[in-house]
């Protein structure tokens, strides 16, 4: 999306929701270190996409370079996790509750990505501006249902865990330890705003990704609004 904006297009970020990956380094189990990471394959959903650039924070928390860990796309959480029990990668990021499920399975976790990337907008409301300015009053709505679904969702913890069970199809359980581990890692913007720190990081990925022209420079306006949301506090 930032790229997107970079290039002329109508994009434009109006709320923040994940501030930070909610991600765990979940691999093989004879691996039971960052370390041991060096010269194993870690599988990523593409080559381009914003997560991808994590592995170097990987390998520089491991203590070895880039090019010492192999990286290759292979798609998304859940073919990350048939893989990993194929054993035919041996490291991957994988979003609770899936991150349970492979600890269940005996995998190895290696922690939270958040402890290497600390900031990363990983979830936005994104709209086109043309839309938006026409419909001001249903995206005011919209942000504003958000916010307090977000506020209630932490206030009623069980009833959530409840829902979030039947919809991610996993147990009780692992819903309620993932709202758990939601509000530990302060995960959620509870009231949507978008911090620099969590874009910026998204602008470097982008650029090293060469989506953005090389000198391109940061500048929040080109693609974030937040009138919407300020409205929707009123």
């Amino acid at each position: 999306m930032i790229a997107e904006s970079y290039k002329g297009s109508a994009l434009r970020v109006v709320a923040g929701s994940a501030q930070r990956p909610p991600h765990f380094i979940i691999a093989q189990p004879e691996i039971k270190s960052l370390a041991d990471l060096k010269g194993k394959l870690i599988g990523v959903v593409s080559m381009q996409e914003g997560t991808t650039f994590f592995v170097k924070d990987i390998a520089r928390k491991g203590g070895f370079d880039l090019a010492d860990v192999r990286v290759q796309a292979v798609g998304g959480s859940p073919t990350r996790a048939r893989l990993l029990k194929e054993r035919k990668i041996d490291a991957g990021l994988q979003p609770y509750p899936l991150s349970y499920e492979a600890e269940a399975d005996g995998f190895s976790n290696l922690g939270p990505i958040a402890d290497l990337v600390p900031d990363y907008q990983f979830t936005s409301v994104v709209v086109d501006e043309t839309w938006a300015r026409a419909n001001r009053q249903v995206l005011v709505a919209l942000l504003r249902a958000l916010r307090r679904g977000t506020e209630y969702m932490f206030a009623h913890p069980d009833e959530s865990a409840e829902l979030a069970a039947r919809e991610l199809r996993t147990t009780p359980a692992n819903a309620r330890r993932a709202l758990e581990h939601t509000a530990r890692m302060d995960v959620l913007a509870r009231d949507l705003s978008i911090t620099d720190k969590s874009l910026m990081r998204v602008f470097d990925s982008v650029k090293s990704a060469g989506l953005v022209p090389a000198e391109a420079v940061y500048d929040r306006t080109k693609f974030v609004d937040e009138s919407y949301l300020r409205d929707s506090r009123r």
